[in-house]
């Protein structure tokens, strides 16, 4: 994964790994950053312009790719090709804070997340991460 060939890869890579991972698992649901969230673990928080995913998560989506490279070296190569919003590289932490209302503490709390942008997820026709999930999800057929 180190020259730029490779870094263009890494963003349809990632994007496979995650999608399969998440149409497999529908306990998995997407939440708009602004209404309560009672489980931040099983969400995949979002914003206009990115996806907030919990680092065990994502962790796990990737996991067909850290057979091979590191889990940090994935997240250094999708900050490398643009696809992260993160803090402080330079300490290796690849994460944001976030606020967020947890619904269960019934409270604001800052959880960590892995901020990807929506606009890298897309996939090749276009259209959004979260509207393919659901619509393999609904008809259990691939659409890409």
């Amino acid at each position: 994964m180190e020259d730029v060939y490779d870094l263009a890869d890494v963003e349809e890579v990632v994007k496979m790994c995650v999608l399969s991972y998440l149409t497999r698992r529908e306990n998995i649901k997407f939440k708009d950053l602004q209404k309560p969230v009672s489980d931040v673990n099983h969400s995949i928080l979002y914003d206009e312009e990115s996806y907030y995913f919990a680092e065990a998560m994502l962790k796990e989506a990737c996991a067909p790719i850290t057979e091979t490279v590191s889990f940090i070296q994935v997240k250094k190569e999708m900050e490398l090709s643009g696809m992260l919003a993160c803090n402080d590289t330079a300490k290796k932490n690849y994460t944001v804070k976030k606020a967020c209302y947890n619904q269960e503490q019934e409270k604001v709390a800052r959880p960590r997340f892995i901020k990807i942008s929506r606009e890298k997820m897309y996939l090749s026709d276009g259209i959004e991460m979260m509207d393919i999930v659901e619509m393999e999800r609904n008809h259990g057929s691939r659409t890409i």
